[in-house]
């Protein structure tokens, strides 16, 4: 007699970390992106990067450094259209050489997306956030948030 087949069930939940987990790249490569398209200036980039080595060599936590970091993202991004943003994420995602995913991020995904709802959590800015989570099918996404709702504009400061 065969075996019963399974069937996909999606009862649980399955939460997925970005970086270090289903990526190995980090947040250096979308600034990168963004300051080829004109988004980000010399000066800020280069903060960027000193903020990403401070980290690394452990002058400075994770704490203060995404706040550093996202702060310098809403002020290179201050009064550009979240639409630009978000067109651009979507292009980043296509390109296997900037995202850096790991070889089993995307059929480790897409196994749990057949069984449970798949959620991505990160740190990451919620543009690129939902680029990543729409490429690979997720249910949804947790990202950070940096902008003004009512005039659908980038803003200064990161609470």
């Amino acid at each position: 007699m065969a075996p019963k087949p399974i069937t996909p069930k999606r009862d649980g939940i399955a939460f997925f970390d970005l970086d270090g987990t289903l990526r190995g790249g980090n947040l250096a490569e979308w600034f990168g992106f963004l300051k080829s398209h004109g988004l980000i200036k010399d000066a800020t980039w280069r903060r960027m990067l000193t903020e990403d080595r401070l980290l690394r060599s452990k002058r400075q936590n994770i704490r203060q450094f995404s706040t550093n970091i996202m702060n310098l993202y809403a002020g290179a991004l201050k009064g550009v259209p979240i639409t630009a943003v978000e067109h651009l994420a979507t292009d980043f995602v296509q390109q296997p050489d900037l995202l850096k995913m790991h070889e089993f991020a995307e059929p480790l995904v897409n196994l749990m997306n057949d069984h449970c709802i798949t959620t991505l959590v990160t740190g990451q800015p919620i543009e690129l956030s939902r680029a990543i989570a729409r490429k690979f099918g997720m249910t949804d996404c947790m990202g950070d948030r940096i902008r003004d709702k009512e005039w659908d504009l980038y803003w200064q400061s990161f609470d």
